[in-house]
């Protein structure tokens, strides 16, 4: 018994969610702030060793403009795709049930486009990021070896400069 108990199981996770994100996009030298509804999805795979876990995540958001800005004249959207290294620690575990905390870090790679509406111009900047994450969720475990999770995600990007709470679903 003791050896199946120390032993690395591998998994693979999907989950999605969404969000209202702010973020920072640079125009002509100014810093505007947007915001926006935000949809996340992603996709991890990683092993499993008694009560922690750890992964490699794929993770890709796009953000639409805010009402107001598109009144304003302006839209803005964002994409989001990043790679992170993620580490998860059940704190209370039991045959059936999880609860979870856990904290990742990667690289960001994003685009961004802003279109002034009323001048037709359209600028779009490209980069990297550092990506930082911090979770907390539920898992609920099904006998056939899988897992239904609930929770919620914090993601800070650095640039453009992005802080979110993400609620998700996932298996």
């Amino acid at each position: 018994e003791e050896s199946k108990k120390s032993r690395y199981h591998p998994y693979i996770r999907m989950d999605m969610g969404f969000t209202y994100t702010g973020f920072d996009i640079k125009y002509q030298g100014e810093t505007s702030k947007f915001s926006g509804f935000q949809g996340m999805f992603n996709f991890a795979a990683g092993v499993k060793k008694e009560r922690t876990r750890f992964e490699l995540d794929y993770q890709s958001r796009a953000t639409v403009s805010d009402v107001l800005f598109i009144i304003a004249g302006s839209t803005a959207s964002i994409e989001n795709k990043a790679v992170m290294a993620n580490v998860f620690y059940d704190f209370v575990s039991y045959k059936y049930f999880a609860l979870y905390i856990g904290g990742g870090a990667g690289l960001n790679m994003w685009t961004n486009n802003y279109k002034n509406n009323i001048t037709h111009v359209v600028t779009t900047d490209s980069g990297s990021s550092f990506a930082g994450g911090i979770y907390l969720g539920s898992s609920i475990n099904i006998p056939i070896g899988l897992s239904i999770d609930f929770g919620v995600d914090y993601l800070y990007v650095s640039e453009p400069q992005m802080n979110s709470f993400v609620p998700k679903i996932g298996a």
